[in-house]
């Protein structure tokens, strides 16, 4: 294992949470998300973080659960969501 290092985008969740080993399409609604899905690619790795408050539309980390699950990124649909 390298000792170096990466930092992963992290994706706010709104009304729910991923577990590991789901497989799921994940809506995406905001501005600042669907940016990121463009950056996207399959293989990516991204942090889903469940909201506290789904009504909180620019969440900051104090909105976000503390536990997070690292997801890999299966494709990036058109729509604005990525899963399978």
């Amino acid at each position: 294992m390298s000792s170096a290092s990466k930092t992963l985008p992290l994706l706010p969740i709104r009304g729910g949470l991923v577990l590991p080993g789901q497989r799921i399409a994940i809506p995406v609604g905001r501005r600042r998300s669907r940016k990121l899905l463009r950056e996207l690619n399959a293989g990516d790795k991204v942090l889903l973080a469940a909201q506290r408050d789904a009504k909180v539309d620019e969440p900051t980390i104090s909105n976000l659960f503390p536990i997070v699950t690292i997801a890999e990124v299966k494709a990036v649909q058109p729509e604005g969501r990525f899963g399978r």
